[in-house]
């Protein structure tokens, strides 16, 4: 599931995702506490604390780690101890982006209650959960934001709705567009006081893994850059546009998947009528495709490509996402990334990941092929945290053009 607080701002959506998938995991720490917390007094039918014998202590202590601990193979996993995991969940996790520095998350969670979340007709995968949460995030370079929101999933997984509204102030700089930038070393940098909404629905077609949706989304922002920049806009401005989607997804989790695909298309109109102060459409699209080959490897193969229409504001323009290259880094109007991903099981629960990507970005489509390269490479590790939902974590070491960076990976990087 990924929360996208302000969808017509790339680096809104940017924080959405690592909101929520930085805070997973520590939803999921405290899930075996709430479906089964320890006592904190004695139960009616509870002996006396005189006739309790010292053994008592040791297998209460011992019934509490037991939450952790998954029957099967007896490693940690924290969905050992719940069957759904409903309830209200706190989270505090740190994150790592190089164009900000280093961040806080911090969130609360509700799960709600749900029934028939694995339906068998539509493939091997759970359905995504129903839950509402706020969050908010800041990091070291004064960047904030705060988002609150609401995913739902309606009979037997056809109908899926996200809604939610956000605020923040992005600090970012600006290199300028594709190989045009008014400083190519230290580039310019800028603030961006940012207040969106979002609403969309998906509804599946048949008992078919294909799902197609319209969405809504709209952005108030407030830019103020360091030095005059020409080309851009800066001070008050308002985004609003509608899209028509359509999604393929036969992965076998939403988290960490090991086979499958998703391939998506959005295809998206911004206009005054709509609230906004722009027009321009866009395309983007995004495929993911996970192959199995053996009992221990996993290929994972990436390509996202967008075209962005002439009169977008530049905070709207897509940019080069890998790991190891700062958000924003390289934008334009038309914008290629591909990645691959080989990741190898040691065992049950622990494997190694490998990966590399190119990406390119420029002002026009005839300039993509002989843009500048962007390129990663990596490795890292992942641990099967959560075994029910098919949920990894660990750490990615990535190297790009500028620098090295650590991330905290939970789910799949993409």
């Amino acid at each position: 599931m990924t929360f996208v607080p302000v969808r017509g701002t790339r680096f809104g959506r940017w924080v959405g995702e690592r909101l929520v998938r930085s805070g997973l995991v520590a939803l999921l720490a405290v899930v075996p506490l709430v479906a089964s917390p320890p006592r904190l007094a004695l139960a009616a039918e509870d002996p006396p604390a005189s006739e309790q014998h010292p053994e008592d202590d040791g297998e209460k202590k011992q019934g509490f780690w037991k939450r952790f601990k998954d029957p099967d193979d007896g490693k940690l996993d924290l969905t050992a101890g719940t069957e759904q995991g409903e309830g209200f969940f706190p989270l505090a996790l740190p994150f790592n982006e190089p164009a900000t520095g280093p961040g806080l998350a911090l969130a609360l969670g509700y799960f709600h209650p749900t029934k028939g979340r694995a339906p068998a007709s539509h493939g091997d995968a759970a359905a995504p959960p129903t839950v509402t949460f706020g969050a908010a995030a800041g990091t070291t370079n004064g960047t904030w934001f705060a988002a609150a929101g609401h995913h739902h999933v309606w009979k037997d997984d056809t109908i899926r709705y996200i809604g939610g509204a956000g605020g923040g102030t992005v600090n970012l700089t600006f290199f300028g567009f594709g190989d045009e930038g008014p400083s190519e070393d230290d580039g310019i940098d800028f603030s961006t006081q940012v207040i969106g909404l979002v609403q969309q629905a998906k509804f599946r077609i048949a008992d078919l893994p294909v799902f197609v949706g319209a969405r809504y989304v709209f952005a108030a922002t407030d830019t103020e850059f360091d030095l005059d920049v020409q080309g851009v806009v800066t001070g008050e401005s308002n985004l609003a546009g509608i899209s028509a989607l359509v999604e393929y997804d036969t992965r076998d989790t939403v988290f960490t998947p090991n086979a499958g695909l998703r391939a998506t298309l959005d295809l998206s109109w911004f206009s005054e009528i709509l609230g906004g102060d722009f027009d321009y459409g866009s395309v983007e699209t995004a495929v993911r495709y996970y192959w199995p080959i053996g009992e221990r490897w996993i290929l994972g193969f990436r390509a996202d490509v967008d075209a962005v229409g002439d009169d977008a504001p530049f905070y709207a323009l897509p940019f080069v996402k890998l790991r190891g290259v700062p958000v924003f880094r390289y934008l334009g109007n038309y914008v290629a990334t591909f990645e691959v991903e080989p990741r190898f099981k040691i065992g049950r629960r622990w494997s190694v990941v490998g990966f590399t990507g190119v990406g390119r970005a420029a002002r026009e489509i005839d300039d993509l092929r002989d843009a500048d390269k962007v390129y990663n490479f990596g490795t890292g590790f992942r641990y099967l945290i959560a075994r029910k939902l098919g949920l990894g974590t660990g750490f990615d070491v990535a190297r790009g053009p500028e620098e090295t960076v650590t991330y905290l990976t939970v789910g799949s990087a993409w």
